[in-house]
């Protein structure tokens, strides 16, 4: 069991395996993400794999690069994280269930179970796919006895889940968070209001970073296909496919205050980038204006990297490729302040910043800054990859504090904020 700190309710297996790796070559930053281009290049393989499935083989190449150009996983391909072993995994596992390997599905669904407690749902998703899938395809009197075999690739998984939520609940007597979490005020339930509000943030999450594209696209392909559009088996299962991840995905954050994040959507987002695909390649017969949608796809996703909200609006840093020049900034600023020989515990700052530089840089420096505290703090770190600043504390910070250094790059800025004299 992992200390409660950091601890909620996922198999540890990522972190085992990162650990494992760091322990045979090196611990550094470098070796960690070499650790997730395997992972990256199954995304690729299996991504070609699912796509020729769906789609005739001259739009193969199309469909592709609309598919890999999606914001958040390529800004998620950047970064050590878990989301991009839970997308191979999902599209290895559904790959897997479209070519009925049952074997191979009871290894994905155990793998996808041990990356994460949404890597359990997507598993309750792939299951429900597959008794669709199988469903439509069974046609002969013996179609009850195909379906239970087909439910016996999931047991495994199941057992796996079950067993490890139990046993996590019997010694620490919860699962997901407690009252002491760092992420209990995300767990907080919400009324109506709130589910009508995080209903809303959905949305926005849907058609944010240049999505919104997609969904014009899709709004077109309707209006000039009307009534020729061809409900093929192929569309009919993604559409499934898509309506049970926005169905099951997202349900467990509506209902809380603040899990609405763009990454938990991955999958929501692929599926959906193919089905709009679908629409425009498979069954538009107009050559010309397929190409021209397909560059107003792709134009419409990489300009989608430089939607930047105004400083008191929060937005998924991790989820574009926005918030590469933070990085250079941040070392710029640290390069600075070590020079003047500023004392970190002096420095506040927050989330992505506040933790030891040991574990944001992988150094030997066991050291970091202050978490912001206005009273306490001679300065502020702040940039506005920033999201835990209230809007109170960027004006207190804009109109009452001293800018000693700052550092800009594109829409990226790093500012280091210095308390006035005289002020308590």
């Amino acid at each position: 069991m992992l200390p409660d700190a950091i601890d909620s309710s996922h198999i540890p297996s990522f972190g085992i395996l990162l650990a494992i790796v760091w322990k045979i070559f090196d611990k550094s930053l470098f070796i960690s993400h070499l650790f997730i281009l395997p992972f990256l290049l199954g995304i690729v393989h299996q991504s070609y794999k699912l796509i020729t499935h769906f789609f005739h083989e001259k739009n193969i190449l199309y469909v592709l690069i609309i598919f890999l150009l999606d914001p958040t996983l390529l800004s998620q391909s950047i970064l050590v994280s878990p989301d991009i072993v839970l997308v191979f995994l999902f599209l290895f596992t559904l790959n897997m269930i479209l070519q009925n390997n049952r074997k191979n599905i009871v290894l994905g669904t155990i793998a996808l179970s041990l990356v994460s407690m949404r890597g359990m749902m997507i598993t309750v998703v792939l299951f429900l796919f597959d008794l669709y899938s199988n469903y439509t395809i069974t046609k002969d009197k013996n179609w009850f006895i195909k379906l239970f075999k087909s439910i016996l690739a999931y047991v495994p998984a199941g057992i796996l889940t079950l067993t490890f939520l139990l046993y996590h609940y019997r010694v620490k007597g919860w699962i997901g968070y407690h009252e002491n979490s760092p992420w209990a005020a995300c767990f907080e339930k919400v009324n109506l209001a709130g589910f009508l509000r995080n209903m809303g943030i959905l949305v926005w999450r849907l058609v944010d970073f240049g999505r919104i594209v997609l969904w014009l696209v899709l709004l077109t392909a309707i209006i000039i296909l009307n009534k020729r559009i061809r409900f093929s088996n192929n569309i009919k299962s993604l559409f499934i496919l898509f309506l049970l991840l926005v169905t099951i995905l997202p349900l467990t954050m509506l209902l809380h205050k603040n899990l609405l994040a763009h990454r938990y959507l991955l999958p929501l987002y692929l599926v959906f980038s193919l089905i709009v695909c679908f629409l425009v390649f498979e069954s538009m017969n107009n050559r010309k204006l397929k190409k021209i949608l397909f560059a107003i796809i792709a134009i419409g996703l990489i300009t989608g990297n430089l939607w930047v909200y105004p400083e008191k609006i929060s937005q998924g840093w991790d989820s574009t490729l926005a918030h590469i020049p933070y990085y250079k900034l941040r070392n710029q600023m640290i390069t600075y302040i070590k020079q003047k020989n500023l004392p970190l515990s002096e420095i506040g700052t927050a989330f992505p910043n506040s933790a030891s530089f040991k574990y944001i840089d992988l150094t030997n420096e066991d050291f970091g800054f202050a978490e912001k505290d206005f009273q306490k703090n001679n300065f502020i770190f702040y940039s506005n990859v920033m999201n835990d600043f209230s809007d109170s504390e960027i004006d207190e910070l804009k109109n009452k504090w001293m800018i000693e250094k700052e550092y800009k790059y594109l829409q990226i800025k790093v500012t280091l904020y210095k308390k006035p004299a005289g002020t308590n």
